[in-house]
């Protein structure tokens, strides 16, 4: 019998997108499918969504959450606490896949004998699928831990919904909950025992690029998270990795965080009218600062300007802006 594939979905207030994601799975090529929707106490109609699905497919399992869990973790540990499939994958409500996703990934993952497939992702905002090349063998490729842990920290690709995992590799990592950048945290577990990884250069994620979405909502405090995330992650790699390239990747990639939080306290500075963490942030970029081709003109600025100084040139950049009508990002 084809292996059981568990798939894990957390739903929030998505009653207008909920469907399409849905259907994607359900309508995949590969069919012995366990769907785990985790309603985490939408006030929408994505509840009655989910049972709807649940009473028409035998394969549809229902959890629904009394209490929000502030993100998408909560849910998630859910639905892996209730999954029973060999294989698991993660599709966010908005969301939806290619039709042979799961087919594809799984077929790379067994003919190579991996327990890991990643596939790419596609940012768009309206519904499209992209028909796939029909030479499979021509994008695929096998990538040992740290090839894979240096790509997914120079791209930035630490989204779970990109991979389709071996449940025994997986089955007693959580994600951290009531934060977000979770993903940041489950990946870097995942690499820890990680021998190799396949990758298929495909787009069979799509992601909606939704004004809605969590992490396109105004900037607070609770977007330090992601911050932290990147901390968590640049402390792991200089206590136990050796590889000069990876340490260099990792200190590029806090330096981005560090200077796209320096310039939103900056942008939004009610979050932070004492300039506590401004200050604090202004010392970290000091500290993890070196030259690099990659560094862009405003972290140079950062680096080497007084913090007023800093918050002035922000501020023209945003009257700049405002009068020509164009976005500030």
């Amino acid at each position: 019998m084809d292996p059981k594939v568990s798939i894990i979905v957390p739903i929030f207030n998505v009653e207008n997108y909920l469907g399409r994601c849905i259907d994607s799975i359900l309508n995949q090529s590969y069919n012995n499918l366990e769907l785990i929707l985790v309603n985490d106490a939408s006030t929408d109609g994505s509840k009655d969504i989910c049972d709807r699905y649940k009473e028409k497919h035998e394969n549809v399992k229902v959890i629904h959450r009394p209490k929000s869990g502030g993100s998408a973790s909560k849910a998630r540990n859910d639905g892996l606490n209730m999954a029973t499939g060999n294989y698991v994958a993660f599709v966010d409500s908005d969301d939806w896949i290619h039709p042979k996703m799961v087919e594809t990934l799984l077929k790379v993952l067994t003919e190579n004998k991996t327990k890991v497939a990643e596939c790419d992702i596609y940012e768009t905002d309206h519904y499209e699928i992209i028909t796939l090349s029909e030479d499979l063998k021509q994008h695929i490729t096998i990538e040992n831990r740290l090839d894979a842990f240096k790509r997914i920290i120079n791209s930035q690709r630490f989204s779970v919904c990109v991979r389709l995992y071996e449940y025994d590799l997986i089955k007693d990592i959580r994600f951290p909950e009531n934060v977000i950048s979770e993903d940041v945290y489950f990946t870097l577990e995942l690499i820890k025992r990680l021998d190799n990884l396949v990758r298929i250069d495909l787009p069979l994620y799509y992601y909606y690029m939704t004004p809605n979405s969590v992490t396109r909502k105004t900037y607070s405090l609770k977007y330090f998270d992601s911050l932290n995330s990147g901390l968590n992650l640049q402390k792991y790699v200089q206590e136990n990795e050796h590889d000069p390239e990876l340490l260099e990747a990792t200190q590029v990639h806090i330096l981005r965080k560090l200077l796209y939080h320096y310039k939103m306290l900056n942008y939004y500075p009610s979050n932070d009218p004492d300039y506590e963490h401004r200050k604090r942030i202004k010392k970290l970029i000091n500290k993890n600062y070196f030259n690099h081709k990659k560094n862009e003109s405003y972290l140079k600025y950062a680096h080497f300007l007084p913090i007023k100084s800093f918050e002035a040139l922000i501020n023209l950049n945003r009257l700049k802006h405002k009068l020509l009508k164009t976005k500030e990002f």
